[in-house]
């Protein structure tokens, strides 16, 4: 008699191993057809991610948008937008106010602690956008090109930026180009001119071998065919001469401060 109930407890034993390797192997096959599942939503979502990284590249590429056009000197009633190129891929813009006689120069107004660039990166061949965040305030601008000039939609954190008043349509102001606007390069430097408007000429200058850059915001001292530019910097005085030539500029620059970028970017440049 204890052989027989021996024998049937074994026998239960045995079946509840079997339900449990049952149970325990069709929830292993539930959750690798989940895992599966999710596996095929997450490569699509990838690679549907990857398209629109691809798209973004394309669409930033040199080839395919002209930041030149983008250099001007844009109007809305009192207020002036100047646009020229800070570097290869980016654009700066000085928002001008005339009715407040204040000036948002790339962040911050003339009346304020610190002094910000503002720095557009081309988004695409019509639109430039930026999100600057600094300390606890946040800037934000979109400007996306019309037919007659440009539209701007910006704000800031900061209750007193020109920023929150400066949102519209702005005309372009048309003027004589004389063909200077564009990145001129040689092995060890990058000149990049923008013609912003009339008598308003700006030079951003790279260089490699000091490791530097200069920007000079206005020249109005310039021709078709010639720049010239002189100042006293810490009364020490620099010289910058730009002629045109056939594939593009000669440069002869020099400076009293021996530290000085001028003294570096002497020599011809060819036109990208």
């Amino acid at each position: 008699m204890n052989e027989d109930k021996k024998t049937i407890i074994l026998i239960i034993l045995i079946i509840l191993v079997i339900i449990a390797l049952v149970v325990t192997g069709t929830i292993l096959v539930l959750n690798m057809n989940k895992s599966d599942t999710g596996n095929n939503s997450n490569t699509t979502e990838n690679k549907e991610i990857n398209n629109n990284m691809s798209d973004i590249k394309e669409n930033n590429s040199e080839t395919d948008i002209d930041l030149n056009s983008w250099i001007g000197t844009y109007e809305n009633g009192e207020t002036i937008i100047k646009m020229y190129r800070s570097s290869l891929n980016n654009i700066y813009v000085e928002i001008i106010d005339n009715t407040l006689r204040n000036e948002y120069f790339a962040g911050n107004s003339e009346n304020d602690q610190f002094d910000q660039k503002i720095i557009l990166e081309a988004i695409s061949k019509e639109k430039l956008y930026t999100k600057d965040e600094w300390f606890d305030t946040t800037d934000i601008i979109e400007i996306e090109k019309i037919s007659n000039g440009i539209k701007i939609k910006a704000s800031s954190t900061d209750e007193n930026s020109l920023l929150n008043s400066c949102s519209g349509e702005y005309k372009l102001k048309e003027f004589e180009k004389l063909g200077w606007s564009g990145v001129y390069t040689n092995n060890e430097n990058t000149i990049i001119i923008s013609e912003v408007y009339e008598d308003n000429l700006c030079i951003v200058a790279d260089s490699k071998t000091n490791n530097s850059t200069m920007t000079i915001e206005s020249i109005e001292d310039y021709s078709k065919d010639e720049i010239n530019y002189e100042s006293d910097f810490f009364s020490d005085e620099r010289k910058i001469k730009i002629t045109k030539t056939s594939k593009g500029i000669k440069v002869e620059a020099s400076s009293e401060d021996k530290e000085d970028m001028a003294n570096y970017i002497s020599g011809t440049y060819t036109k990208e």
